[in-house]
């Protein structure tokens, strides 16, 4: 207890040297626990929304018309495993609801699943027993429902009764490499703030060493061997470790409980995947964690705790090795063809040149000093020599902050160039009138096309938004998707400036002309890069149980959106097309938009 009394009073005769070593343990492992927590929380998010909009299986009906509950009742009966999925869209801002059968849902549980969460009142928010959710929609007021009856993966087509048939879909789209890209930032903004104060705390913990090298060598001089020392001092830093890093594993949490909200409204703006409450991080795993970084990054070095020898006999070796990564970071980063390898070429790159700035600072103070007239100058060049060599590690971490400062404001400003560019795409209409579900927009479209102002000075297109079923092939490799292979559809009509103005990736010689006149369509670039497309390729749509065979005219960028897209003439549409989502962009020019309202609601009556 002397012994350890001793190496402790120089904290007594320094008490805040100990508060600010003990400061930066607690910071760190906050910001790293508040990181990584978060991140963590993002992670099993994006696995349950990724698991939960998986591709599955679902039953139609040969004619074609849409299943009923009258099917679901026949298929349960035949004893095929089936669950049905009722959404009801009530009219006004009840919102939506979703009918669904507990009893048909068990079968869907595998043998370590319980069906438990089945066996619950369901008390419409938002969900409703089948029978109660199909009683909405036989009252007298205008409400959209829409009946999906899922299979389970294991129940084979020849298991059905006659007049229907198996058919693969998705609830919604995955995140896909969005998502990936997405969890790559936050493990490597982790990281970053991890070392970053890594660095930090290792300069402070090595100032206290340096002033303690005195009372080291007396307690040699006194017969205490070095080993025992080191002993005690790993003694120290773990009862230190363990003090700081459990109330900075809480705070850890508690920053990521106050920006929790803000982060789960935009990874649900983003991906559609809120932020689930119950994922919690184990306690036990972030404090040793934290412990084990804190004990490495002070103690790495504790075999020359008393040792006076110049660090600079392998700064040689040190120097060539930070060039090499630096190099091999740079060559890296030209090369790379994935995120993970781009992010492992900026790591060598900040390395590198975060090992290499100390060196090249030291060298040329020394450099200047030489050359300097005045002694007085010299000498302050080589005391800034000096320091660069004693400060290299909070240089390196004051250049890694820079670098993060910098990184995420790059990352902000492309997001918010390429968003903006986007939006501008996709809104680039001043006004936009929804259609009512199953509402005729024939007397609409031709009231805006005979209207004489409007063809003048303005601009307006109806968009079209539905699925389609698409198979691929071509003249030089036949490429065919999975059977009945779902992708959105945007159809718009007609072809002017709302839409020519969209950037293309690729495209044939006058695109747009070709694409007014039928003559194509066109692809956003996940689908041409998930299905390997070309321009010039050609597609075969299945648009309400008609066929279209269409060259590809362009690829254009769809910033966000991991769903394939296929961007149709609205005029292709066979008249058996029932749209998921219709509008009306329109850009009145010197028209006053009142005319326009009026004509459209004296036209078509539509209910509001």
């Amino acid at each position: 207890m002397t012994l350890f009394a001793a190496l402790f009073s120089h904290y007594r005769r320094h008490p805040l040297q100990l508060l600010s070593l003990a400061i930066m343990i607690v910071v760190a492992t906050m910001l790293w626990t508040g990181v990584s927590h978060l991140t963590y929380q993002a992670r099993a998010s994006l696995g349950q929304s990724e698991q939960a909009v998986a591709e599955r299986q679902q039953v139609v009906r040969l004619d074609g018309q849409s299943v009923t509950v009258a099917d679901f009742v026949t298929l349960r009966r035949a004893g095929v495993c089936v669950m049905p999925w009722l959404e009801v869209q009530r009219p006004d801002a009840q919102g939506r609801v979703v009918g669904v059968d507990g009893l048909a849902a068990s079968c869907f549980a595998g043998a370590s699943e319980s069906t438990q969460a089945w066996n619950q009142p369901l008390n419409g928010k938002p969900f409703l027993d089948i029978r109660d959710a199909a009683a909405l929609t036989t009252g007298p007021d205008d409400q959209t429902a829409e009946l999906t009856l899922l299979v389970a993966e294991q129940v084979a087509e020849a298991a059905l009764p006659e007049g229907y048939r198996l058919t693969r879909f998705s609830l919604g789209p995955d995140t896909g490499e969005l998502g990936e890209s997405f969890l790559l930032n936050l493990d490597a903004l982790g990281v970053l703030v991890l070392l970053i104060t890594a660095l930090l705390l290792r300069s402070v913990y090595q100032l206290g060493l340096a002033q303690r090298r005195d009372s080291f060598a007396l307690l040699h001089r006194f017969g205490v061997p070095p080993v025992s020392v080191n002993r005690l001092l790993v003694l120290e830093m773990a009862l230190l470790a363990g003090l700081c890093v459990i109330p900075g594993v809480a705070l850890g949490r508690l920053l990521a409980g106050l920006l929790g909200s803000g982060f789960g409204q935009a990874l649900d703006n983003l991906f559609d995947a809120p932020l689930y409450a119950g994922q919690e991080a184990s306690w036990l795993s972030s404090v040793l964690t934290m412990m084990a970084v804190v004990m490495v990054v002070c103690l790495i070095d504790l075999i020359r705790p008393v040792s006076r020898a110049p660090v600079t006999l392998q700064a040689g070796q040190r120097r060539s090795l930070a060039l090499a990564a630096l190099l091999l970071g740079l060559v890296l980063a030209l090369v790379a063809s994935s995120l993970v390898l781009v992010f492992i070429a900026v790591a060598l790159v900040f390395v590198g040149a975060g090992l290499l700035a100390p060196s090249l600072m030291s060298g040329l103070a020394q450099r200047l000093a030489r050359a300097a007239p005045d002694p007085l100058i010299r000498w302050h060049f080589a005391e800034f020599g000096v320091l660069a060599r004693r400060l290299a590690l909070p240089l390196v971490a004051l250049q890694f902050s820079l670098a993060m400062v910098l990184a995420v404001q790059a990352l902000v400003t492309v997001f918010e160039a390429t968003f903006d560019e986007w939006l501008s795409q996709r809104l680039a209409a001043d006004f936009f009138v929804e259609v009512p579900a199953g509402a005729d927009t024939g007397a609409a479209v031709d009231w805006l096309a005979d209207e004489p102002e409007l063809a003048a000075s303005g601009d307006w297109q109806r968009v079209v938004r539905g699925k389609a079923e698409l198979t691929v092939s071509g003249v030089e490799q036949v490429l065919v998707s999975q059977p009945g292979q779902s992708v959105d559809l945007l159809a718009v009509a007609p072809v002017g400036r709302l839409l020519t103005q969209w950037r293309l990736q690729a495209a044939v010689d006058q695109p747009w002309q070709a694409f007014a006149r039928g003559e194509g369509i066109m692809i956003n670039e996940q689908l041409a890069g998930r299905q390997e497309l070309a321009v010039g390729q050609t597609l075969n749509l299945t648009v309400a149980d008609k066929a279209l065979s269409l060259p590809v005219l362009a690829i254009y960028p769809d910033y966000g959106r991991p769903a394939g897209e296929v961007l149709l003439n609205a005029e292709l549409l066979p008249t058996a097309f029932k749209p998921g989502f219709e509008s009306l962009s329109i850009n009145p020019g010197n028209l006053d938009m009142a005319t326009v309202v009026s004509g459209l609601q004296r036209v078509c009556r539509w209910r509001r």
